[in-house]
Order: structure tokens, then C-alpha cells, then sequence
């Protein structure tokens, strides 16, 4: 990690300079340690929390599936809405009908994908039918119907009129999604984006409902399942254990441990008690329930909903979840510390 190596660097120099001849008569060999460890510690912390870039400002303006070839993965804590990056795109179907879809919508396993908007429309849908081993569902805004199209999809209530219809795979899949296998051509069973969320989608050309023009499609999703030390069900490193959460001090734990996209701290590395500085004692004040207005209505005290992507600048992603709950991150006595926005027990 850059901040530790330019943390080493100061401590170096500090070193250097005080064993240059005649510097060690006015200090002691106690005195010197203290100020090698003390640069160190002081660097460290200082590039840790000294703020990066904005890796957060994706999630303002407009946020639309888009086609790149070099799209780096999104990376999504809690619940938001994101665009996506469009990995195959294809037409099929009498005339080249029916436009074909996949779009990743991010990098990891997500909880679940709660809704898909086309155009800013929220789609609803039907309850779904098997096709190629996966579940299909079809639109039933009136909006996305047209009987009169003689191209359109059989929704599972029998009607032929359906101009949209998607197929969900969470990321935690082990083979490409049947849907896309069956009906998309070059997708094949090779394709099968592993450890990657993603969404195949058929549209049937219809100039009334999608405009004429390209759709434009986002998703709303419920993001990454996180580790919580809290929970005696939970085993670290085994994400097949993890559950989704939208706590602040669990991301920032998650950010720091993750070995794909992260920090790649060892668990020894973090401090996990309840006591200060701890990682459960951080979550337990997240969760804690607040009154936020004068007819009793609660919330949690703290909650993170966003996402970043695994370009994006260490510091940064930590700056933007520390952000959401008053959050210091520290790091003394070979561990990571966590303080969040609520008074302290002085130790």
C-alpha cells in the first residue's frame, strides 16, 4: 500500500537524520525509537485519512447503462441506483427487432436488484417464466405493451404483448445466465461473468414505447453482503457466510480486509472488540435507533448508500464512507481502530 511505504520513507528520513555524527549525544537511544515509531505511526495515519479524491460524485446527475471498453467494476454498499457498463450488445429477430442486452451492474454479489428503470420509469413485471434454466420477467407497464406488435414476448399470464423482459444474476453464480445462453446469440455458456452481478435484457423494437431511440435503462439494487464480527454465524473471509448491511463501520471494515479491490489488511490487523476503537463497538452506534422528529419517528443513527468502483483511490472510498458517519479511522499498535460520531468513553 502507498501510504505505508510513504510512511516507512518519513520514518527513514527521520532515522537519517538523527544518527547523522554528533546528533545521538543529545538524545537517547529510547528517545530515538519513540521518534522513528512516532513518524511512522503520525505519516501513516496522515495519508490515511487526509482527504482523497471524490470518489463518491458518481452518485449525483444521471446515472445510465453506458458501453466502454475500459469500464473499471462498480463497487455498491447499501442501497442505490446505479448505470452499469454495458458488456454485449446485440440485435436478433426478424428485421433486427429485438435489441439484446447484458449489462454488469457490479463487480461483486449483491443482495438483490430491486427494481430496473427504463428512461427513469420504475418497470413492473409479471411473475416471471423459465427460459433456459433462469427466471424471465416481463414488463406490464402499459407503456412496455403493445398486443398490436407482432414481434412482442409472451408475458407468463399468456398475452403476447410484452416489449421488454429481463433475466437477474446476483454474482455469486458458478455458470452464465440460461436466459442469455438461449436467446442471446454470441452469449454463450462460456460467458458467464463470475463474480460479477449482471442483467440480460431483450427489447422489442417499438418506436412508441422506447421513443425511437436508444433506451436508456438504470437499476436500483441493494449491494455487497458484508462481514460482521458481531455475528457468531459469520466466519471471516468466507463471504459465503456474509449478509447485506448498509452499516458505515462494516464497509469501512470491509473496504480495508477486501483482498480483490481493497487494503488487504488481516484480521489480526483490526481491532474487533466493543471496546474503543473496536469495529462492534463502531456498529453497535450506527445501529443505534435516534428520534428524529417530534412525533417519535426513528432511523438508524448512521447508514452508507453509494457506490464507488475499483479505479477509484483508496483514501478516497474511505474518506466518502467515513463521511456518512462522522467517522475516524486510526491506526496504532499494528491494528485499525474505528471511531464514529458519538461521544467516547475517555481512556
Amino acid at each position: 500500500m502507498d501510504h505505508v511505504k510513504n510512511a516507512f520513507k518519513a520514518a527513514l528520513i527521520i532515522a537519517v537524520a538523527l544518527v547523522i555524527p554528533g546528533a545521538l549525544q543529545w538524545i537517547t537511544w529510547k528517545t530515538f525509537a519513540t521518534a522513528v515509531v512516532a513518524t511512522f505511526v503520525t505519516s501513516l495515519i496522515g495519508s490515511m485519512t487526509s482527504k482523497g479524491i471524490d470518489t463518491s460524485r458518481g452518485n449525483f446527475g444521471t446515472k445510465f447503462a453506458a458501453r466502454t471498453s475500459t469500464g473499471p467494476r462498480i463497487i455498491a454498499y447499501g442501497e442505490c441506483r446505479v448505470g452499469g457498463t454495458i458488456s454485449h450488445i446485440s440485435c436478433s429477430g426478424t428485421d433486427n427487432n429485438i435489441l439484446n442486452m447484458v449489462v454488469v451492474i457490479a463487480g461483486h454479489e449483491i443482495e438483490e436488484l430491486v427494481n430496473v428503470r427504463i428512461h427513469d420509469t420504475v418497470v413492473t413485471k409479471d411473475g416471471g417464466q423459465n427460459i433456459g434454466g433462469a427466471t424471465v420477467f416481463t414488463a406490464t407497464n402499459s407503456k412496455f405493451l403493445n398486443s398490436d406488435n407482432d414481434n412482442a414476448f409472451q408475458r407468463s399470464t399468456g398475452q403476447s404483448d410484452g416489449l421488454f423482459r429481463f433475466s437477474f444474476t446476483d454474482g455469486g453464480h458458478t455458470a452464465a445466465n440460461g436466459f442469455g445462453v438461449n436467446q442471446i446469440p454470441s452469449f454463450g455458456s462460456n460467458s458467464k461473468g463470475l463474480g460479477c452481478a449482471y442483467v440480460c435484457m431483450q427489447f422489442v423494437y417499438d418506436a412508441e414505447a422506447f421513443g425511437g431511440g436508444f433506451p436508456n435503462v438504470s437499476f436500483d439494487i441493494k449491494g455487497k453482503k458484508l462481514y460482521d464480527p458481531r455475528d457468531s454465524n459469520h466466519t471471516f473471509g468466507d463471504e459465503s457466510t456474509y449478509e447485506y448491511s448498509d452499516n458505515p463501520a462494516l464497509i469501512v471494515l470491509d473496504y480495508i480486509t477486501n483482498t480483490q479491490y481493497g487494503l488487504k489488511a488481516l484480521e489480526e490487523e483490526c481491532n474487533l472488540t466493543t471496546g474503543a476503537g473496536g469495529f462492534k463497538s463502531a456498529a453497535n452506534t450506527c445501529d443505534q435507533t435516534v428520534t428524529i422528529n417530534a412525533l417519535g419517528h426513528t432511523e438508524k443513527r448512521y447508514t452508507a448508500n453509494g457506490f464507488v468502483d475499483m479505479s477509484a483511490s483508496g483514501t478516497g472510498v474511505l474518506e466518502s464512507v467515513l463521511s456518512s458517519c462522522i467517522g475516524d479511522l486510526t491506526y496504532a499498535s499494528g491494528q485499525f481502530n474505528l471511531f464514529v460520531g458519538a461521544a467516547q468513553t475517555p481512556s
